[in-house]
């Protein structure tokens, strides 16, 4: 037991020091979010490092309200909680699965378009088995610490995405919430 909360510590205060550095610009925080989600792939701890790790750099509250669109205002404050939650592991999924088809690339920053509250950031990864990966990272300032908000991968709107796949569940299952939370769990996305 000792073992698992000495490693729990050295993991946070890991994420903690990392990211404090990276919290003065934006390019750094995205390097230093892209290298530790990929250390994430590496480590024995790996789902439960990168479910820290998303914890403190998503901002999960707008990613939320931006998938549930206009959803959101039937919906009770638990109802918004249960489904922040399964939205968080689709994201821990995609993201784990996406990094795990990489054994090294390369690394860079590309453009970077950023105000004091809001940036855009550019990311590009050519892994060594070839193709090239463009990430740009929508990221607002939220107490002094930069959050990611959304995410286009080659082009695709990750935010947008997720809210069609949202109202296509929700549309398909007349409205009910707990159905369209069952589906989305069990990973049926897009899939009708």
């Amino acid at each position: 037991m000792k073992f698992i909360a000495y490693t729990a510590l050295t993991i946070l205060l890991t994420l903690h020091t990392s990211l404090t550095k990276a919290n003065d610009e934006p390019q750094r925080f995205v390097e230093v979010l892209v290298h530790d989600l990929t250390a994430t792939t590496r480590s024995t701890n790996g789902p439960a490092e990168r479910r820290l790790l998303l914890a403190r750099t998503l901002d999960m509250e707008r990613i939320t309200a931006g998938v549930l669109g206009d959803y959101r205002n039937s919906l009770s404050d638990e109802q918004i909680g249960q489904f922040r939650t399964a939205l968080g592991s689709s994201f821990e999924l995609l993201i784990g699965h996406a990094l795990e088809t990489f054994d090294t690339y390369e690394f860079s920053i590309g453009g970077v378009k950023a105000t004091k509250t809001r940036a855009s950031v550019q990311a590009i990864m050519l892994p060594d088995s070839g193709g090239r990966y463009e990430a740009v990272f929508s990221l607002a300032k939220l107490n002094g610490s930069w959050r990611a908000q959304n995410m286009k991968l080659n082009g695709v709107n990750l935010g947008l995405t997720y809210r069609n796949q949202f109202a296509a569940l929700m549309s398909e299952n007349s409205n009910q919430f707990d159905a369209v939370l069952v589906a989305w769990q069990a990973g049926e996305l897009g899939t009708k």
